[in-house]
């Protein structure tokens, strides 16, 4: 049941509160609408009592603390799954950045899940091959493993990229079994249409999907990218039961954009500042979270294989 306010009490660049709120929970989505008809969109934060703060994923400007309604959906942020998602670029919140249509959903699932269950893993003995000396010789990654990787200095994020998407294969198999999804905080328009085009050119893109978060995001987007990422991840891997390389590009960049997110957050919902003035937090828990979704379930055929990279461009 969507329900409406007017009760907005506080707005700043990227938060506004707003009392008198019943029946709402942490993460629901919901949007304010504005005198002229225009909607900013949100997604609650924290709940003290009936007043609520929530994160804004665009601009204020139009918004008044007198003048606007404030809805709220009853449910958060899911993502639509289906075959669909393949060969194409989407954004935090699984909307489309390629101009293509949206997904015709087989279901909706929320991005936040469960991890693994420790005797639900299984083990396998299968070797994850990628064609690089330098990474295949530092240390072994086996099928549902997690490995963080330098890229080559001569090369760009989108080179080391393609290259392993196109290289990598399970160890004397001829043809990569793999299913990959991409995940890319802070990932610039002109990164990330380079990236489409050298997938497409080494016929990658029907096996590939992309979610990326743009530099100019609002924190709470580039907070949702990995999590809507790892969602696509499990569906292949744990419902269509097929091996999938997850690969965090950049991680050195993924890290600094979560991180100040987090930091942004945290200030906002008057969190105690830990280390160096960020939350207590920063950011290990989060990814451990997102980490221990990667590897292998018993009585399934599938598997996610996690390779974060770090690069310098």
């Amino acid at each position: 049941m969507i329900r409406e306010y007017r009760t907005i009490c506080d707005l700043s660049e990227h938060f506004f509160t707003a009392g008198k709120i019943q029946d709402v929970f942490c993460g629901e989505l919901g949007e304010i609408l504005l005198p002229n008809g225009e909607t900013r969109s949100f997604q609650v934060l924290e709940i003290v009592g009936d007043t609520v703060l929530a994160a804004l994923f665009s601009t204020p400007i139009g918004v008044g603390t007198d003048t606007c309604k404030v809805r709220f959906f009853g449910y958060g942020l899911e993502l639509s799954l289906s075959e669909d998602l393949l060969g194409r670029t989407w954004s935090s919140f699984g909307e489309a950045l390629d101009g293509g249509p949206a997904v015709l959903p087989e279901k909706y699932a929320s991005v936040i899940a469960q991890p693994i269950n420790p005797l639900a893993r299984e083990r396998s003995g299968k070797e994850v091959q990628i064609d690089i000396p330098e990474i295949d010789k530092a240390e072994q990654l086996y099928l549902g493993g997690r490995r963080t990787i330098l890229s080559d200095p001569d090369s760009s994020i989108v080179e080391t990229v393609t290259r392993i998407a196109r290289q990598v294969k399970i160890s004397n198999e001829e043809r990569s079994p793999f299913t990959i999804v991409i995940a890319a905080t802070a990932l610039s328009f002109a990164k990330r249409e380079h990236l489409k085009a050298e997938l497409r050119r080494c016929g990658l893109t029907a096996q590939t999907v992309l979610f990326a978060s743009s530099p100019e995001d609002r924190p709470i987007l580039h907070l949702a990218a990995p999590y809507t990422a790892m969602r696509a991840a499990e569906y292949f891997a744990f419902e269509k039961e097929r091996h999938v390389l997850f690969i965090a590009a950049d991680w050195a960049a993924y890290a600094e954009a979560f991180a100040q997110a987090m930091q942004s957050v945290s200030i906002a919902t008057w969190e105690t500042p830990g280390r160096a003035g960020n939350p207590p937090s920063y950011p290990y828990a989060d990814f451990a979270a997102l980490e221990e979704r990667v590897g292998c379930r018993k009585g399934c055929g599938g598997s996610i294989t996690m390779l974060s990279i770090l690069a310098e461009d």
